[in-house]
């Protein structure tokens, strides 16, 4: 009898841990493209815990934010004052209106993924927003964080906004104009399972509050 429980109780007991061993964390690389002027963001995640950070154009990591989705709470890291602030979530709330999600039946494999290809029509001013959308288990967490993206642009939080999928990523996106010419493209590089540090989400001790 003992023979036959202990090698289950091992099994058990290995599971169990790999179970909780087991997270959802990577890196995803944004290079934003609009009017000759380059924006650089770079996401880390690990599961409910998203770190944010605006790269300026000489490498300087200007500014980040920490999210935690679990606790919907949101710090802005200025990384060159070395401040905080906590931010208001619902800051980052975007208008729809106008707004259409359009999903044609066209797929292409980008960075080994199927991609489909999605649109949003802004029905006032005629632009579209062309994207290469990514589906996988592993990106729950990760659409959350579009709105968070460059806040001045729509191309990101509108997305989010439209789409109830909840699995999906973009890997690039492209703005047109009504004559088809080029306002903004996203160049998007994701690196899943790679290792993320739990200190990236926190806030250094030498920072202060303003």
């Amino acid at each position: 009898m003992y023979s036959i429980f202990i090698p289950y109780l091992f099994s058990f007991i290995f599971n169990t841990q790999v179970q909780q061993n087991t997270e959802m964390q990577g890196e995803i690389i944004i290079e934003l493209s609009q009017n000759n002027l380059n924006k650089k963001y770079l996401v880390k995640y690990k599961n409910e815990k998203i770190r944010l950070d605006y790269i300026s154009a000489n490498g300087e990591n200007v500014n980040s934010l920490l999210i935690d989705l679990d606790e919907n709470r949101i710090f802005e890291l200025n990384n060159i004052r070395k401040s905080y602030r906590t931010v208001n979530p619902n800051s980052y709330t975007v208008s729809v209106t106008n707004l259409s999600l359009k999903k044609e039946p066209s797929s292409t494999t980008i960075q080994g993924y199927n991609c489909e290809k999605w649109l949003i029509i802004n029905s006032l001013n005629q632009t579209k927003i062309e994207y290469k959308i990514a589906k996988n288990k592993n990106f729950q967490y990760l659409k959350n964080v579009l709105k968070y993206i460059d806040k001045e642009n729509s191309m990101f939080s509108a997305l989010e906004a439209l789409s109830s999928d909840s699995d999906i990523f973009p890997i690039s996106a492209t703005e047109y104009d009504k004559k088809g010419t080029i306002l903004m493209s996203a160049k998007i590089s994701i690196q899943m399972n790679k290792k993320t540090e739990d200190f990236y989400f926190v806030i250094p001790e030498n920072f202060k509050a303003w």
